[in-house]
């Protein structure tokens, strides 16, 4: 299973050359359905989990990929009192008891330049709360097919 999680960027020691940047979940935005949603998002993933076959012929091992399952995984605070479209938890709950069925589209962008497009199945998003703690919502969307990936700097 793969999930995205980003740290701020940083800089390397001498003589220590790292490969890539590293970035926080405050480098990137989340639209969906061409709202975005940034403040309210705590945490989003991006997982895949994939479905190969395993064979073990005379010659070694061989593998077959069959498909992915793809969710967006998102933990944000509870919204549940403003209006749609400025409420993520209203705007799923209403997608979701009006026409379940029906995809919309997410965007996930990054400053790098790298975006990821896709589309997700609305689903109702659970609601927890503990103790003096701020109340949050969960939900994972179940994504149709594999997000497009774009890089562009």
């Amino acid at each position: 299973m793969q999930k995205y999680n980003y740290k701020q960027p940083t800089q390397a020691k001498e003589g220590n050359k790292m490969a890539t940047t590293i970035l926080s979940g405050r480098s990137l935005t989340l639209t969906i359905a061409t709202v975005a949603y940034s403040e309210q998002i705590l945490d989003s993933a991006i997982n895949f989990d994939t479905e190969r076959l395993t064979f073990d012929t005379l010659a070694g091992k061989a593998f077959k990929y069959i498909d992915s399952n793809v969710t967006l995984d998102l933990t944000f605070l509870n919204d549940a009192g403003k209006t749609s479209p400025g409420s993520l938890y209203k705007a799923l709950w209403d997608a979701t008891e009006s026409a379940p069925d029906t995809t919309l589209v997410f965007v996930l962008t990054l400053n790098t330049g790298l975006t990821l497009t896709g589309a997700v199945l609305p689903q109702y998003a659970g609601i927890s709360a503990s103790g003096s703690d701020a109340q949050t919502c969960t939900v994972s969307l179940q994504v149709v097919g594999i997000p497009v990936e774009d890089l562009t700097t």
